[in-house]
Order: structure tokens, then C-alpha cells, then sequence
């Protein structure tokens, strides 16, 4: 299961792997991305703190921050 927004309760993207898109509404993007955006600057400053130079320690990490937001960005950008 992905979780794209951690702690956002009033996202319906939240605990999906794909989106509802029926459910997401426009009130929901300005919020949720901007937790979402507070999240993951806290989890690249963590990484950032405690790096190592490895795949593993670094850009497999990374990777995974990325993914949020980009499954995040894309069920926005289907929005019509």
C-alpha cells in the first residue's frame, strides 16, 4: 500500500494505492500538498543529517521521497 500523506486526514489520496479520484477534490490540493511538502523537506533534512554515500543510504532513500510526491503531483494533474 502507498501512503502518499502520512498525517493529512482530509486527502483521499491518503491510504490508496490508486487514487479514488471521485473522492479528491480541488479544496483538498492546496493543503495536502503542502503537508505533503512539509513532510518530505523534514525527511530529506533527516537524510541530508545522517547520510551515507551508498545506494542504499542515499538514493534509494531518495527515491522513495521523490515517489510521493510525484503519485501525489500526477492524481492532481488528472484532476479536470
Amino acid at each position: 500500500m502507498v501512503i502518499l500523506l502520512r498525517s493529512c486526514r482530509n486527502v483521499p489520496w491518503q491510504d490508496t494505492y490508486f487514487p479514488r479520484f471521485d473522492a479528491v477534490e480541488a479544496s483538498h490540493v492546496v493543503p495536502g500538498i503542502k503537508q505533503l511538502l512539509d513532510e518530505l523537506n523534514s525527511e530529506i533534512d533527516a537524510l541530508e543529517a545522517n547520510v551515507v554515500p551508498t545506494w542504499e543510504g542515499l538514493v534509494a532513500p531518495l527515491e522513495v521521497i521523490t515517489d510521493r510526491l510525484s503519485k501525489a503531483w500526477g492524481t492532481v494533474s488528472h484532476l479536470k
